[in-house]
């Protein structure tokens, strides 16, 4: 099951990334689910457009939140809650991306099937981040004050157990980088992480023959054809 944040706007991301994964899942007959994750506009009201595509797809997932940058992190407490919630039962396997990101089910599926699905549900899977440091910067968006995380560096996070998480959430301090949010409640846990180097954030463009698992949505939309 494949759960995508995804902005109030982004008609147009939303559309191609079912396309994409709607290919990918006949191609290798599988079901894969796919919801996206929105808050509410400022002023509480939805467009129209937002409505139709609600009753046209039946795949958003809207909660009561104002949908910001800066509320990334409760769009990811939300997202585990709810597969916390909702559907432990219907997958042993979860993947959160980001709406301008596309992801190579095949491959996916040759990485999870190299582990036991006991392993699968106890670990984390990404782009392991080590050692960053902590942005003092006021006015950067990755801002953190010393109140709120006082050690100069993260723990190990990746770039973006459930029930785990989404307990750990309501006694972790929120963090505006949500990645760095989740690294931390891993880290309390005890979790263990698997880097995935394969894994390209907003890269588009690669040499003929490279195959990444997970890289920017125009590359996918191109290599499958999608307008």
């Amino acid at each position: 099951m494949i759960i995508v944040k995804s902005a109030l706007t982004n008609y147009a991301r939303r559309h191609h990334l079912r396309e994409v994964i709607r290919r990918q899942a006949v191609q290798i007959n599988a079901t894969v689910g796919l919801l996206f994750n929105l808050g509410l506009p400022a002023n509480g009201q939805l467009s129209l457009d937002l409505l139709n595509e609600i009753t046209t797809f039946d795949d958003i997932l809207l909660a009561n939140y104002t949908d910001t940058y800066l509320n990334l992190t409760l769009k990811t407490i939300v997202n585990l809650r709810f597969v916390h919630r909702h559907c432990l039962h219907t997958s042993h396997s979860f993947v959160f991306l980001d709406d301008d990101h596309g992801i190579n089910l095949t491959q996916l599926h040759q990485v999870f099937s190299t582990y036991s699905t006991a392993e699968v549900r106890r670990s984390s899977f990404g782009f392991v981040t080590s050692n960053a440091p902590v942005i003092r910067l006021a006015g950067h968006k990755c801002f953190v004050a010393t109140s709120d995380f006082p050690f100069p560096r993260y723990p190990d996070y990746q770039m973006g157990l459930i029930p785990k998480l989404s307990i750990a959430s309501a006694f972790t301090r929120l963090l505006p980088n949500e990645d760095t949010y989740v690294g931390m409640m891993l880290f309390k846990l005890g979790v263990k992480t698997h880097h995935l180097s394969n894994l390209i954030a907003h890269k588009t463009n690669f040499p003929p023959n490279t195959y990444p698992l997970v890289a920017g949505l125009d590359f996918f939309t191109k290599s499958l054809s999608i307008r």
